[in-house]
This record gives structure tokens, C-alpha cells and sequence, in this order.
């Protein structure tokens, strides 16, 4: 069991090591709350885990991570002691997120009815202010499912309860795209043999949906709109260059303003996640998200490290390109480029990536580097056995905090397919520590390599546009 070794390893320094490592098995681990005869065991982890944690035996970061998967475990199990003490200890450093305030006013306010009337308003108003900006939908959608499970658990004959928590909280499930399955709860009966599994029957499929593996089909074909971008927004200069990037921005901005359709294309970039597939999606997306990618990649493209010249940039599930377009505008455009592998599941984005990327002012024209489209995911797959020799510049621009990414997968990747001098810049926002916390294990994986050097890292800061960001810079040799 994850929470039991978690919790054994405190007092070791390797344990903070092995908690990052196997962050995702310990996710997937939340499912086991629904099973009963896992529930007292974990409950009794989770209070020593509140007895150990003021010994301050690993970083914040990793820290405060564990504490946030204690109190979603905390919630799931409907414990309003144990949460409290992990919200005070994360409240002690200053640093709680909307989410944690709604769950506890919720807990606080959910043993009667009369206690939830008065308390779920300003769980409701904390759980919509989390859904602001960067957003992990799928923790606040835990946490949302998590509150009509633990309510209608505990107030099963409550004639009150299904109106009260429809009224408040069906709004949020229809902003996280959830399916309000409180009709389905209402209509079992509390009093019949099996009640509880009944119940299992239809939560635990969700639950899975949310803390289980995520199988991402990589045969899956896409069909997206053949036509030339370049015909919609006007994005080159008079003289047939790309234009910078925040001007790329702002033209979208503009299309954007004028689609009438905008709030159904909004919603179907599923904030951000979504794989796009027609170029309506393809402006909304830069108009919504692309000031916050500006303003984290100037954060981190500060200055050039490594040792190596000329590089191969490699731009892993690249979208439009706009991390290689960052590199190209910092100061990393004194590095001669020889080669450019934009790498992308989305045909239509990778289509426009080539597009601007080639068309910048940065190649010495005629003399252009070298460029390679995969279109596919971070998979084996996708680079289909090819090598690569020399130096090379990996961007990961808010990618690798996504769990769908199978982080082992992609470093065996790349020591198969990479050698020489590798620098790694990964940059993501800041949703929660849990996801940040994929990066540093992307990180540590690469510890043992040659040449093993952080340059920079950012655990958690803020940017301009009210950007998010976690960041992490190393190199090594392979």
C-alpha cells in the first residue's frame, strides 16, 4: 500500500525521493477508499502522518504535495478532524488553495441539513473561485464528487439534501463537464439489502474516471480541416517573417472577438486539454492561453546553458509552436540551430507550428535548419526509431504536468533515442503541487546521467497575465 510506505519513509531522506517517484501509483490509490476494508487502515496512516509532519524531514514542495493527497484522501473519507489538521498545517505556511477552503467549510457544515443550508453557499463561492485561471479540473472535479458522495452518504433519508446540494453545486458539475449523478444516488433505497453496493455500482465508475490510469488511445485518427491557416490570420510581417509573438496573440484576440459562436468554441478546448481540430480552436486557444505561455517562457528563457553549439531544438507535443517561438525571441537566439523536431498529436496545430516556426526571421536564409513533423504522442511510437546525435534543446511547455503523460515511458525515450549534451526546460502553470510535482520526478529521473547540473528551478511564482508557473532547467549527457 503507497500511503503506507509514504508514511514509513518520513523519516528518510530517500523517502521523499520515493513519494515523488510514485506520486501517480499513490493517486490511483484514492480509489481503494471506496472499499471498506481499506478505509480504517488508510485513516490510521494519515494520522500518523499528522504526528510526523512538523519534524520538517523533507522539502516544501514534496511536503506539501503529500499534504494535499492527504486531504483529498481526508475528504473522501468524510473526516472533518484529519482534514482540519492538514488544511491548519498548509494554512501555517500561507499557501492553501480555493478548492481546500471549499472542501473544509463543506465538511464543517455537513453532519445536518441545517448546518449544510447555512455552510454550502461559501463552499460553493471557494469551489467557483477555484475554477478561475489555471484550473486542474480533475481535482476539483474529486473534490466536487467527493462533497455529494460524503453528504448523501451520510443523509441518505434527507428529502431536504438532493434540492440543496442540486441547487449549489450541479451549476459547478455542469463547468467541470460531470454528470450530475445525484438522480441516480436518490433513487436507491437506504433501506435495502445492498444499499452500499448499489451506491458503488455507480460512483465507483467515476472515481475511477478521475484517479484511475488514463489510457490515452495513440491509433485513434483525427480528421481536422485541410485549408491554409495562414489565409485566416494575418500573423507575417511586410516582410514575409513571423511576426513576434505576442502580435500573433493579439491578432487571435481579434478573430476571436468576432467568432459568434465563441463560447461553444471556448468550451470545447475543454480548458486547454482538449486535442484541437479545426482552426476555430486553434485562435480561441492562442486568445485565451497564449499571454500566460508568453509570460512563462520569458520567465524562464532568461539565459542559455549547456555547453554544446549548434542545438537541435526538440518541441514535445509543441501545440502552435509557441515554445520554440519563445526560444527564438529570448535570448537563446544566439544559439545556432541546425535542426528543429516539432512533435505534436493535433495535425492542424502542428501545421501551423511548421508554418511560423519556419517562416522566422531568426534562419539565415537560404541557409534553414533541418525540420522534422511528428504528428503522434510522447510515445515510442511516434519518433518510430529514429536517433538523434549532438546537442539537443528539449521544450516541454505545459505538457509534463498533465498524468496522462507516462513519465517513465518518455525518459526511456529519450535515453533510446538521444545522445550527447541534453538540456531540459520544462515549464508548466502551477494548478496544484501534485502536478507540479510531475516535473521534479521527470527531473530526478535524469539524476543519475552524466554531467547531471540544475540550472534553474521554480516550484511555484507568479507571472505576468495572472500566470501560474512551476518550471524546472537541467542538463546532463547521454
Amino acid at each position: 500500500m503507497g500511503i503506507r510506505e509514504a508514511v514509513n519513509r518520513w523519516n528518510t531522506r530517500e523517502g521523499e525521493a520515493w513519494f515523488v517517484a510514485n506520486l501517480p501509483s499513490l493517486v490511483s490509490e484514492l480509489g481503494l477508499l471506496r472499499d471498506l476494508d481499506f478505509r480504517i487502515e488508510i485513516e490510521d496512516h494519515l494520522w500518523r502522518l499528522v504526528n510526523l509532519l512538523d519534524q520538517g524531514v523533507w522539502g516544501s514542495e514534496s511536503s506539501e504535495g503529500l499534504v494535499e493527497f492527504a486531504m483529498d484522501a481526508s475528504l473522501l473519507l468524510g473526516d472533518r478532524e484529519l482534514f482540519q489538521h492538514f488544511f491548519d498545517w498548509l494554512k501555517n505556511r500561507g499557501d492553501q488553495l480555493d478548492r481546500h477552503h471549499a472542501a473544509l467549510e463543506f465538511l464543517m457544515a455537513s453532519e445536518r441539513v441545517d448546518t449544510l443550508r447555512e455552510g454550502l453557499p461559501r463552499s460553493a463561492r471557494h469551489m467557483r473561485e477555484s475554477l478561475t485561471g489555471d484550473v486542474d479540473i480533475k481535482w476539483n472535479s474529486l473534490s466536487l464528487v467527493s462533497m455529494v458522495d460524503v453528504a448523501q452518504d451520510a443523509m441518505p433519508l434527507s428529502t431536504e439534501l438532493p434540492g440543496l446540494l442540486e441547487s449549489h453545486l450541479k451549476p459547478l458539475y455542469e463547468e467541470c463537464n460531470l454528470n450530475w449523478f445525484l438522480d441516480e444516488l436518490r433513487a436507491l433505497d437506504p433501506n435495502a439489502t445492498g444499499w452500499r453496493d448499489s451506491r458503488n455500482v455507480i460512483l465507483n465508475p467515476i472515481y475511477a474516471a478521475l484517479v484511475g490510469e488514463v489510457v490515452v488511445d495513440e491509433e485513434s485518427s483525427v480528421d481536422y480541416e485541410q485549408e491554409k491557416w495562414e489565409e485566416h490570420l494575418d500573423v507575417l510581417d511586410s516582410e514575409g517573417y513571423t511576426k513576434p509573438l505576442y502580435q500573433i496573440v493579439n491578432v487571435a484576440k481579434g478573430v476571436y472577438r468576432r467568432m459568434q459562436d465563441r463560447s461553444e468554441v471556448w468550451a470545447s478546448l475543454e480548458r486547454g486539454t482538449a486535442l484541437i481540430t479545426n482552426r476555430n480552436q486553434l485562435d480561441a486557444y492562442l486568445a485565451s492561453y497564449g499571454a500566460k505561455h508568453i509570460s512563462k517562457l520569458n520567465c524562464v528563457l532568461t539565459e542559455p546553458f549547456g555547453q554544446a553549439n549548434p542545438v537541435r531544438i526538440v518541441d514535445w507535443s509543441c501545440g502552435q509552436g509557441l515554445g520554440t517561438l519563445g526560444i527564438l525571441e529570448s535570448d537563446w537566439s544566439v544559439v545556432d540551430v541546425k535542426e528543429v523536431v516539432l512533435i505534436e498529436p493535433s495535425g492542424i496545430a502542428l501545421d501551423r507550428a511548421a508554418c511560423i516556426v519556419g517562416k522566422h526571421s531568426a534562419w539565415q536564409r537560404p541557409n534553414l535548419p533541418r525540420f522534422s513533423k511528428l504528428n503522434g504522442f510522447l510515445t515510442r511510437d511516434t519518433l518510430a526509431g529514429r536517433s538523434f546525435e549532438g546537442p539537443t534543446l528539449h521544450m516541454f511547455s505545459n505538457v509534463l504536468d498533465i498524468e496522462e503523460v507516462d513519465l517513465d515511458e518518455l525518459r526511456e525515450l529519450i535515453q533510446a533515442a538521444f545522445s550527447g549534451e541534453q538540456m531540459m526546460i520544462l515549464v508548466s502553470p502551477h494548478i496544484s503541487r501534485m502536478r507540479a510535482l510531475r516535473l521534479l520526478s521527470f527531473q530526478n529521473q535524469f539524476a543519475e546521467c552524466d554531467g547531471f547540473e540544475i540550472h534553474r528551478q521554480i516550484e511555484k511564482s507568479y507571472v505576468g497575465q495572472s500566470a501560474s508557473i512551476t518550471a524546472r532547467l537541467f542538463s546532463f549527457v547521454l
